[in-house]
């Protein structure tokens, strides 16, 4: 039997807690089943790996984020437009900065080999980006209509580039030792003062 919508509710929310404190491996369904209230066998038949529950529970916490918390340009505020898109990057990052490095690291360990076996997880986890880059995209068709951005600004390549910046920066953060939270978000800082303001 598996587990009904409310169930499932809470072992999401189970896992991304125990994910996010403990890492993958130091996480098992049992585990998270148990902080659930959830039958372990419901548990097992919905989610058949650990794996399949970590990308569900961080793609759910992700998009709910995305669907609960709206974009806005306020172009009456003093920020320019690099410190307005950083603001928006920042509310959307910030719920993960509070983990310690060595759990992003672990889990991304555990998440690229799995990754490259399993078809359906790979399209959720690049789904995620894909929702990212295009809610970026209409962040910075918005700015232009308001003409904080110029009128040929091109935003779909932009967007991708502010990607591809923040996704190599995070990749520092995680793998280099000396680099700390403070340095990956100047380095995002950095490179939108690059991409927007020359």
């Amino acid at each position: 039997m598996h587990m009904n919508e409310e169930e499932q509710e809470r072992m999401l929310k189970a896992a991304h807690s125990l994910f996010s404190t403990k890492g993958f491996s130091g996480t098992s369904v049992k585990e998270i089943a148990g902080q659930a209230e959830v039958s372990e066998v419901s548990a097992a038949r919905t989610y058949p790996s650990l794996m399949d529950l970590f990308i569900d529970s961080f793609s759910e916490g992700f998009i709910q984020q995305l669907e609960t918390t709206s974009v806005e340009v306020h172009p009456s505020t003093n920020q320019k437009p690099a410190e307005m898109i950083y603001t928006y990057l920042w509310n959307r990052m910030k719920e993960f900065t509070s983990m310690d490095k060595s759990v992003f690291k672990e889990m991304m360990n555990s998440l690229f080999p799995a990754m490259e076996n399993d078809a359906e997880n790979r399209r959720k986890m690049i789904g995620i980006d894909f929702m990212l880059v295009d809610e970026m995209i209409v962040l910075l068709n918005e700015m232009k209509e308001k003409e904080l951005l110029p009128g040929d600004f091109n935003a779909n390549q932009a967007a991708e580039i502010i990607y591809s910046s923040l996704a190599f920066e995070f990749l520092l953060y995680v793998y280099e030792e000396e680099v700390s939270l403070e340095m990956f978000l100047n380095g995002v800082k950095k490179k939108l003062d690059f991409i927007i303001e020359r």
